[in-house]
């Protein structure tokens, strides 16, 4: 089959421009070939039409794939006695009505102990936080989508919409909504700062970042959707238009039609999600045989909410696919207002007209369409003004009300008809109150469920919004005051209020939850965050711990910190599968050719592109030129790469797979191997794959002809001598294979280092937002701050994503803490107790000095590691992190200990904490506000240590103020002590009295210079050590 204007690959390791998202998707489809052609014709508002032919219709339909033999008729009852509380994060892009299925199914989620976020757009912020849930803003707007998707009903554009920049502009924020996606899987939450890190996800498809997110996190995903997005026999794509062969079952045509709804999709979009996965994801990106269908190859769960009442499950959907019934609220409480009341009360129950949040380009003549057609029926009207602003300007009547927000759960009991734009959510409401419906469909699945109420009888045949004329909706809305369709839906009422939507899809997201995967083996109660896996002599043990048993074994010295390793319960594998050498090469060439080809165009168009953006931006001729050249050096090491890339890593590496899977194709079977995701695992598989290819091509000379021969006679001992030989002649190519794996596991890693994505060219950077200072009189800073300088603390590439979401959070909360203490000083200044506590009757300026440092100085050239460059995480029993001193001035390793153990602000004064009695670095922001003051290009090596512990902190405060301004603990005490005071316990905080005096902390004396190497004394209590300039080790 050969795709015509297939999608636009992005070269490897270039970010996505302006350019990328101005180009507009492919707009065509063709394929040809024996067993199946097709083509689309595309009209003038957007909808595709597909003809498929077939010269060989019974191969065709022979390859369709069998039907599920095991099967569920509804969603079993799941024990969730074994689930932990989790982080669930709800990912909705759509408008008012797609979300608030998922209000509901977050709120049931709550009372299983779960915390639930749900990220959608920012204008709904509101809409989910009344509703007790967290919210994540994702970015898009959803009036924009919805006036877009009114004008583009299709799959495809229209000819106005690629002249207008339409687009363009939708790329661009499908690209903020997939980032938007991202964060919300691991950014604290926006208002209260609590951190977060997703265990699960639940999403609707046109998130499009659900299985990427989950990819990237290793964690359990889960589909939600109301409209069809799985291939089925039994309908058609609700997008797609086929016309129907006289060749071709329509069974056939309608599982088709769902492969060419994805595929053109993909073309479309698969640019924006794979530049989306490398830079912030840093994933590979997904070929074009992947992406279309990855759900379904990867066969993540699915739950379709509707009812089985008015669409049963297909026969032909599998065991991870449920339809559990609509999500329906509880109906809100509501008090009508007055006028409402009254017109209500006044006559016959009205019928409802109201279009939700569709933007209609024609409000005033829609509004005259119905306003005639309630004339001709004799009806009163009920109208919802909506995102459209129907009838506005127009008063109310004694037959017409024009309406606000209002419950439809509420509204529908009340009027005697509705009409609709045929959104899930408003066909559920309608249905399960008896009201019959009329669908006037724009977009999406609306027609769908215009053909599913008419099917049941409850209402007319849909009315296309372009179809719409007074007569006709006079016609549907006779048809649904008519006996016939106030029985016919009453029967579907009865169905869908034995149904209970929400807690089956509950249901069926448990039973899909890995939990044997995800629980604690020492608090089953508890999400596991951390394995820990040892060798003994009777074989490898692992155990799944969670942060808590993690700290507590650590603590006990139970277990070494180098023997836990994060977490992932789920891992999802999208390499492209190679089946025969031949094939597998031929395919790895064309890839790489493509890549050249691509890079080969930007060398020559990008440095242009580069020019001319440069000059509109104000720049002069000079800059525009390095720009240029820049991209076309950029282009060159493209080139370079795609050529090194190919030829040493791709096509020995799928030669190698296909010659290790080539014994299936004659029935045989092939042995499984690891990933290859760096020289390690490469190493290993290589070694792997040479033993096993050897033994099984040896053995098998002599084991095929045996086994041939005891179940096939002489018959079979032909055949087993014949696959014996030939696995004789392929499996020892593991000496191909090793040179393959090795090769391509070198090289991935050399390529990965040598040309690094273009987020790694620079240590990542964490955006914090800092509270402004409180208008007050201000103390003068110190400090004067430059324009342009990095005021982020940067993270090195080592922190895997796991670790980096963590310390992400954890420099979020520093710099809050640091700007915190900051403002306190700047709004009350010495008047303050606490600063009269800790820092006596020093100035105000140098605290504020140094807080505003770590808030606002240039961090250009810092480090915050999560490798262990120096050795001194494995080898220092209890070091959570240190300064790497000589060895590296301005770089922080930050080990495992800390992740396992550090908390995070919300659980100040909580626990029994006090500030007098508790570690000084129980929490992430303390710690690294002390790590922050060590680094060179914060304190400048003014703060030191002065004091040693709380009771010497106060002695100084009274004894030498002097000092203890620059002193690092009495900065940590304060900033902790007045944030408990201000905002974990307002007005109250959590000082505490200091109960017994401590033992100073012991130094240790080491040679000048020295870096934080030198070993401490070992202690079961985490430690963080550095060494000061006078060669002085110091551990806390």
């Amino acid at each position: 089959m050969s795709i015509i204007e297939s999608e636009r690959n992005p070269r490897a390791g270039s970010e996505e421009s302006e350019s990328l998202c101005e180009t507009p998707p492919p707009h065509e489809l063709h394929s040809s070939g024996a067993l199946l052609s097709s083509e689309t014709a595309v009209s003038a508002d957007g909808h595709v039409t597909i003809s498929f032919q077939s010269d060989c219709p019974q191969q065709l339909a022979e390859q369709l794939p069998p039907f599920p033999t095991v099967e569920r008729a509804a969603v079993p009852d799941s024990g969730t006695e074994n689930i932990p509380p989790l982080n669930i994060v709800i990912q909705v892009v759509g408008s008012r009505g797609d979300v608030q299925p998922f209000i509901a199914l977050g709120t049931a989620l709550r009372r299983y102990g779960h915390r639930v976020r749900l990220a959608t757009h920012d204008s709904f912020a509101g809409f989910v936080t009344d509703s007790g849930l967290e919210f994540f803003p994702i970015g898009g707007d959803p009036a924009d989508l919805m006036s877009y998707m009114v004008r583009n009903p299709g799959l495809i554009p229209s000819m106005e919409s690629l002249k207008g920049g339409d687009v363009g502009r939708k790329r661009r924020m499908m690209r903020e909504m997939l980032h938007g996606c991202w964060r919300s899987c691991i950014d604290p939450d926006p208002v209260s700062r609590r951190p977060f890190v997703a265990d699960a996800i639940i999403a609707n498809p046109p998130s499009f970042a659900h299985v990427r997110c989950a990819q990237a996190l290793g964690v359990p995903v889960h589909i939600m959707f109301t409209m069809p997005w799985t291939a089925t026999r039994a309908f058609p794509h609700p997008l797609a238009n086929i016309q129907r062969s006289k060749d071709l079952e329509p069974q056939v045509t309608n599982w088709l039609s769902y492969g060419v709804v994805e595929l053109m999709t993909w073309q479309g979009l698969g640019d924006v999600i794979n530049n989306w996965r490398r830079t912030d994801l840093e994933l590979a990106p997904i070929p074009a045989s992947m992406g279309p269908g990855i759900t379904t190859f990867l066969k993540i769960p699915h739950t379709y909410c509707w009812s089985p009442a008015v669409v049963s499950k297909p026969a032909d959907w599998g065991p991870e696919i449920d339809v559990c019934g609509f999500f329906m609220r509880d109906e809100p409480a509501y008090s009508p207002p007055a006028d409402l009341d009254a017109f209500l009360s006044s006559g016959p129950p009205p019928v409802y007209v109201g279009f939700g949040s569709i933007v209609i380009d024609d409000p005033t003549r829609l509004t005259e369409i119905v306003l005639e057609a309630a004339r001709f029926c004799g009806t009163r009207l009920l109208i919802s003004r909506g995102w459209s602003k129907l009838g506005e300007g127009r008063p109310n009547t004694a037959n017409v009300f024009y309406l606000g927000d209002c419950p439809h759960e509420w509204l529908f009991k009340r009027v005697s008809a509705v009409v609709h734009h045929g959104g899930a959510g408003t066909t559920a409401c309608g249905l399960v109150n008896a009201r019959p419906t009329v669908v006037v469909p724009f977009f999406g699945d609306q027609p769908f469920w215009g053909r599913v109420v008419a099917k049941a009888g409850a209402g007319p045949a849909p009315i296309p919004q372009k179809e719409l004329d007074a007569m006709r909706l006079a016609e549907a809305i006779r048809f649904c005051l008519s006996p016939a369709a106030n029985q016919a839906v009453q029967a579907v009422a009865e169905k869908m209020c034995q149904e209970h939507g929400v807690d089956a899809a509950v249901r069926s997201f448990h039973r899909n939850i890995p939990a044997s995967a995800m629980c604690c083996h020492l608090f089953p109660d508890q999400p596991a965050a951390w394995t820990y896996e040892k060798t003994y002599k009777t074989g490898r043990k692992s155990l799944r711990l969670s942060n808590q048993a993690a700290a507590r074994l650590l603590e006990s010295e139970r277990v070494r910190i180098t023997d836990l390793k994060a977490l992932r319960p789920i891992e999802y594998d999208t390499d492209v599968k190679r089946w025969d050498p031949l094939t597998g090469g031929a395919s790895s060439l064309l890839g790489t050719i493509t890549d050249f080809t691509f890079a080969l165009g930007g060398t020559f168009i990008d440095p242009w592109k580069e020019y001319r953006r440069t000059r509109t931006s104000g720049q002069d001729a000079g800059r525009a030129s390095g720009a240029a050249a820049m991209a076309f050096g950029n282009g060159f090491v493209s080139m370079t790469k795609a050529v090194v890339k190919g030829g040493f890593v791709d096509l020995p590496l799928a030669f190698a797979e296909g010659l290790h899977h080539a014994p299936r194709l004659y029935g045989d079977k092939s042995r499984e191997h690891g990933k290859v995701e760096d020289w390690k695992s490469g190493r290993t598989v290589a070694a792997k794959t040479f033993g096993t290819g050897f033994y099984d091509g040896l053995t098998g000379v002599f084991t095929d002809p045996y086994k041939g021969a005891k179940e096939g006679g002489a018959l079979g001992l032909a055949k087993g001598l014949g696959t014996g030989s030939v696995g004789l002649a392929l499996k020892p190519g593991a000496v191909k294979m090793m040179y393959g794996f090795a090769t391509a596991a070198l090289l991935l890693s050399a390529l990965t280092d040598a040309t690094p994505l273009a987020r790694r060219q620079a240590p990542e950077t964490v955006s914090v937002p800092v509270p402004a200072a409180n208008p007050t009189p201000q103390a003068p800073s110190p400090y004067d701050w430059s324009a342009g300088w990095q005021k982020t603390f940067p993270i090195h590439r080592s922190c895997n994503v796991t670790l980096r979401a963590q310390l992400e959070v954890a420099l979020a909360e520093t710099q809050q803490l640091a700007a915190h203490a900051r403002d306190h000083i700047l709004r009350f200044g010495n008047s303050s107790e606490h600063f009269r506590k800790y820092f006596g009757d020093a100035s105000t300026s140098t605290p504020v000095g140094w807080y505003d440092r770590v808030v606002n100085a240039d961090k250009t050239g810092m480090t915050f590691r999560c490798d262990d460059p120096d050795r001194n995480c494995a080898t220092q029993e209890g070091w959570a992190g240190h300064w790497r001193g000589s060895n590296a001035t301005q770089e922080t390793v930050i080990c495992p200990l800390s992740f396992a153990i550090r908390r995070p602000l919300s659980s100040v004064c909580g626990l029994g904490y006090t500030v007098a009695n508790s570690n000084l670095n129980t929490f992430w922001a303390t710690d690294l506000l002390h790590r922050a003051f060590h680094v060179p290009l914060v304190s400048e090596g003014v703060v030191e240590h002065y004091a040693e512990d709380y009771a010497e902190v106060l002695d100084l405060a009274k004894n030498n103020a002097s000092l203890s301004v620059v002193d690092s603990d009495a900065l940590q005490y304060f900033a902790i002590d007045v944030w408990a005071y201000d905002i974990a316990a307002p007005g109250v905080g959590c000082s505490g009295e200091l109960e017994e005096e401590e033992e100073p902390t012991p130094t240790i004396t080491t040679p000048a210079g020295s870096a934080a190497t030198t070993p401490a004394a070992t202690s079961s209590a985490p430690q963080e050590c550095h060494t000061h300039a006078d060669g002085v080790l110091h551990c806390v």
